[in-house]
């Protein structure tokens, strides 16, 4: 009587095996590619509209509210400071400091429309588009904040 195996049958169980992990590897593998990538989107999302909402909670406090010719944001805040905020270098930029970080996700558009006319409602218009770093995923995020001038 023979004990163990040969070595025939440990190739051909190696074999199956392998064939069946390959085969189970394939849905998992995309199923945590997905995943991956619905939390970039998700994130990328999060990110821009902290951004969103730290301006307009600035801008619901400040005063001399305007856009320069260089599609600058420029207002002065509540203690009275100059405070601007603009676009290059694909990050957005808060008075000359990156604002943003380009290792998380490039700004590709910023733009900002301020309107101020009589017996109308102060307005800032907002938009960013923004774009994954691996240019998979691309977002736009858009909103108009009223605002009081505080002069």
């Amino acid at each position: 009587m023979k004990k163990g195996f040969s070595i025939v049958e440990l190739i051909v169980v190696v074999a199956i095996l392998s064939i069946i992990v390959l085969i189970i590897s394939q849905p998992v593998a995309s199923i945590i590619k997905y995943q991956r990538e619905s939390q970039t989107a998700d994130n990328m999302r999060d990110n821009l509209q902290f951004i969103i909402n730290k301006i307009e909670k600035e801008l619901k406090t400040s005063s001399n509210v305007y856009v320069d010719a260089n599609g600058v944001l420029k207002f002065k805040d509540q203690q009275g400071s100059p405070v601007t905020y603009s676009f290059a270098d694909e990050v957005i930029k808060r008075n000359d400091k990156n604002f943003t970080d380009k290792t998380v996700f490039k700004i590709k558009k910023l733009n900002f429309i301020v309107t101020d006319k009589p017996n109308l409602s102060k307005l800032v218009t907002i938009s960013i588009d923004a774009e994954s770093l691996y240019g998979r995923d691309s977002l736009t995020m858009q909103t108009s904040i009223n605002y009081r001038d505080w002069e």
